[in-house]
């Protein structure tokens, strides 16, 4: 786990290094001291199990089994990145790993992480995934929306609570 720590921030830091000498395009929301997060997060997990993430979501890819060399590429544009270069920083996405993608708008993938959920329940994908995990970083869970998409999936939270259902 240490290494893989490790080998987020030695990534975040050549981002970092890329985007401030101008040589990347777009944004960077870096992960630098969030690595063990990612890393914690993704030991609990299976390689099948689904995630979704947030603008910072390098960490979350590689820890999820990301190439860093196809992120790189996606960072600058490349067509050899995970979204041939159009994605970005913050729209990373690799379905074979069961990243369903990173997105800027605030815990914006709240809904993609519960109609994933929501096809895995109704056996719609054939897969055995029985687990996901939305990264939404704290604050944006208790937003109104947030809630209303995820109290219908049987969501918890990070520390095993369920998301009450929203009342009608």
């Amino acid at each position: 786990m240490y290494r893989r720590m490790l080998a987020i921030r030695a990534f975040e830091t050549r981002v970092n290094e890329l985007y401030t000498r101008a040589l990347m395009p777009g944004l960077a929301h870096l992960y630098i001291g969030q690595e063990a997060v990612a890393v914690g997060v993704s030991e609990a997990l299976e390689t099948t199990d689904y995630i979704t993430s947030t603008h910072r979501g390098h960490g979350h890819c590689l820890a999820k089994g990301a190439s860093p060399g196809r992120m790189f590429a996606e960072l600058l544009g490349k067509e050899a990145g995970y979204c041939k270069g159009k994605g970005g920083s913050m729209h990373i996405a690799d379905p074979d790993t069961g990243n369903l993608g990173a997105n800027a708008i605030v815990c914006g993938s709240a809904g993609i992480a519960t109609g994933a959920g929501g096809a895995e329940l109704e056996g719609g994908t054939g897969s055995d995934r029985e687990y996901g995990r939305l990264a939404d970083g704290g604050g944006p869970g208790r937003r109104g929306d947030v809630r209303r998409v995820a109290g219908g999936g049987g969501v918890r939270d990070e520390c095993g609570g369920r998301v009450p259902r929203w009342r009608r």
